[in-house]
């Protein structure tokens, strides 16, 4: 099993509404040594049952301050409310949720989840819309049988996502540590707010990037 790509930010299916500026393909990109140690991760998970789901990796420049103006109002569509169920528009910058820098767009950093290879992934992992559930927040009762409760959906502007948060389920903490420890063990970090958000700290990877995901 190779890992599952499905670049949200290149389709509508994300919090703006809108295909993100930038990105034009379900193409995943990253730094050489990120990549390398995506894929030590990869076959470590593979050995327990389970594949990695990739929803975003090199994020350029132009998208980033592309989601600056969506938390100003100033872009995207305005009925994405599933994302940020609990919260206003305006307060995922400050929640930090959202940030002006991004070590995306440094090539350094991942979104990823698990999904069951027992399970048959190729229709299971997106048979739900998300305009189906009530909110991110509901969305793991209505999840496919291949992904993994991780106690929110993925991109949930909410307390629940934090990958701590002690008011998910057991299930959902099992998972998210299951998620954790595979990718520490190749180095990776993980943002405290968001239990899908990964990066590889790597010396000299400063710069943000703004070529086209294509």
């Amino acid at each position: 099993y190779k890992r599952q790509v499905e670049m949200r930010y290149a389709t509508t299916r994300n919090f703006t509404g809108r295909r993100v500026t930038g990105y034009r393909a379900n193409r995943c990109i990253l730094a050489r040594p990120v990549a390398e140690a995506l894929a030590r991760v990869q076959r470590s998970v593979r050995a327990q049952g389970f594949t990695l789901k990739v929803y975003d990796c090199y994020r350029p420049a132009r998208a980033v301050a592309t989601f600056m103006r969506w938390a100003e109002g100033k872009w995207g569509r305005g009925d994405t409310r599933f994302y940020y169920p609990r919260i206003a528009r305006r307060r995922v910058i400050p929640l930090g949720y959202i940030s002006k820098r991004s070590s995306h767009a440094r090539g350094t950093a991942i979104d990823l989840t698990l999904v069951r290879t027992t399970a048959n992934t190729d229709t299971a992992s997106s048979s739900v819309e998300d305009g189906a559930k009530a909110s991110c927040i509901d969305a793991p009762r209505e999840a496919a049988p291949a992904s993994l409760d991780m106690g929110t959906s993925w991109d949930c502007f909410d307390v629940r996502s934090h990958t701590h948060h002690a008011g998910i389920s057991a299930t959902a903490m099992a998972n998210r540590q299951r998620l954790l420890r595979a990718m520490r063990a190749q180095g990776f970090r993980n943002y405290k707010r968001e239990w899908w958000h990964f990066s590889l700290p790597l010396r000299g990877f400063v710069r943000m990037h703004d070529f086209l995901v294509e």
